[in-house]
């Protein structure tokens, strides 16, 4: 998927220019840049405050080309640097766990994990222009067209605000990519592409730029390896519209996929090539390329939806040679996967309201918690949950629900979450309380009232506790219903 070019860049302009991986990865040599990360962390085995950036950087790129296993234990040894301030520890467990789940395709937790980085008072200005990058992939992911456009937006207002304009050359670019990758497939040859179609029916193309975008020269100088893929991207627009000796240049970028070790991309790049191919009126190629990326779902299981554009690729090839049954057989295969997918959108973005930008202010971003804790620990989590409105919830008791003495619990919480187990509870409460004052139903009542439904029983209670989660007493908030 091209979103991890996007990732690895974002993750390198928000770490140190001083760091060697750092431009390693700007110009493309990613087998180079994580070399240099592991030696930079070989090193200093030891987290301390000011090599955090390294073992996140080092935690991305492994994510990236799959080292699934190693990229834990990277955003493990960072999390141990940052443990001396909770609100940095809280940002980076929430941001590890959200591109954790992003590549594997869970979308609605990383949506609500880059929500919620995007809503952290504590956030800094480059945080947030990862998280809505984050948020906009996912988005882009589930065919969210309209959700992509308005956090493109707001990363092009947050990257004007600050002084490294290398984040306004990835805007750049990313606008670019994102219209040459609808444009493709809008084409008229894939009219019953029910999938896109659906996707791109009510949607201005127009809104993300001009139909036929060039390379910045601020993209080129900044960001090499971006200012390649759109040059891919208007290579691969040259063939599908008949000219095919483009495909030498596109093919070029592909051989390079494979040098940086990024197969799951290039077996993306096959797939993308195959769709331009048959809008070009050639099969041949589109079967080449199909042969290049051949598997089954588990093959694609970080690209998922290619594997959606991968079968209806291989159904119109056989079509187009006279296979008529085959061609049948396999787009009923992609039919049944496509509306799979399509509900599994549409389930994603109502389990998760708040994941286009929130209109409120100190509104509490969708549930990402027990994502970010370890297996073991998830159902102390739903036992404090399933508890919240209890006055008498205590520590001791969720402990001895899992079995483990107070002491784990508590290092289990802060060492993945930043916050004590009591520190959770009072903040659940106050999301809990929050969302009842705003509700649309009947009028709440006080806001004690409210606050007495969820364990909170004393007046100096609630407002020290609301007013250091939401910057407003409960007062401030009955008055905007």
């Amino acid at each position: 998927m091209f979103s991890k070019l996007y990732f690895a860049v974002a993750s390198a302009l928000s770490a140190k220019d001083a760091l060697r991986p750092v431009q390693n990865v700007l110009e493309g040599k990613i087998t180079e840049a994580v070399a240099a990360c592991a030696s930079l962390t070989d090193a200093q085995p030891r987290p301390v405050k000011s090599g955090h950036e390294t073992w996140q950087l080092y935690g991305d790129l492994q994510l990236m080309v799959g080292r699934e296993q190693e990229a834990q234990d990277s955003y493990r040894t960072m999390q141990k640097a940052v443990r001396h301030s909770r609100d940095e520890m809280r940002i980076a467990s929430c941001r590890s766990a959200a591109w954790r789940a992003f590549f594997h395709d869970r979308f609605g937790s990383a949506l609500a994990g880059f929500t919620r980085i995007v809503n952290e008072t504590d956030a800094t200005p480059v945080q947030r222009l990862g998280a809505h990058l984050g948020a906009l992939l996912s988005l882009h992911q589930i065919g969210h067209v309209d959700g992509v456009h308005q956090h493109l937006s707001e990363l092009e207002r947050l990257a004007g605000e600050i002084a490294d304009t290398r984040w306004k050359a990835l805007v750049d670019a990313l606008r670019r990519d994102l219209l040459l990758h609808y444009v493709l497939r809008s084409d008229s040859e894939f009219s019953d592409h029910a999938y896109w179609r659906s996707v791109l029916a009510d949607v201005s193309l127009s809104t993300f730029g001009e139909t036929a975008p060039q390379v910045s020269d601020a993209v080129a100088n900044q960001i090499p390896m971006l200012a390649a893929r759109i040059a891919y991207q208007r290579d691969l627009h040259s063939f599908a519209a008949g000219q095919h000796s483009a495909i030498e240049d596109v093919d070029r970028h592909m051989r390079w996929s494979l040098r940086a070790g990024l197969v799951d991309y290039y077996r993306t790049l096959c797939v993308d090539v195959s769709l331009a191919a048959i809008a070009a009126g050639a099969p041949r190629v589109a079967e080449t390329m199909l042969d290049q990326c051949r598997g089954d779902r588990n093959t694609f299981h970080h690209e998922r939806r290619a594997y959606v554009d991968y079968l209806y690729c291989i159904s119109k090839v056989k079509q187009k040679q006279g296979r008529s049954l085959e061609a049948i057989e396999v787009f009923s295969q992609y039919a049944l996967l496509a509306m799979q997918h399509i509900r599994g959108d549409v389930a994603a973005l109502s389990a998760h309201g708040c994941l286009l930008i929130q209109s409120r202010p100190g509104i509490a971003a969708s549930d990402d918690v027990s994502t970010r804790l370890p297996a073991k620990y998830r159902r102390a989590y739903r036992y404090l949950m399933d508890n919240l409105e209890r006055r008498d919830l205590s520590v001791r008791e969720i402990a001895a629900s899992l079995g483990v003495t107070e002491r784990a619990l508590q290092a289990a919480f802060k060492s993945s979450l930043g916050v004590s187990p009591r520190e959770l509870i009072r903040r659940k409460r106050m999301e809990r309380i929050r969302d009842q004052l705003l509700s649309d139903g009947e009028p709440p009542g006080s806001a004690l009232e409210v606050a007495s439904k969820w364990g909170v029983q004393h007046r100096s209670t609630l407002l020290s506790g609301y007013r250091k989660e939401f910057q407003e007493a409960p007062s401030d908030t009955l008055a905007r219903r």
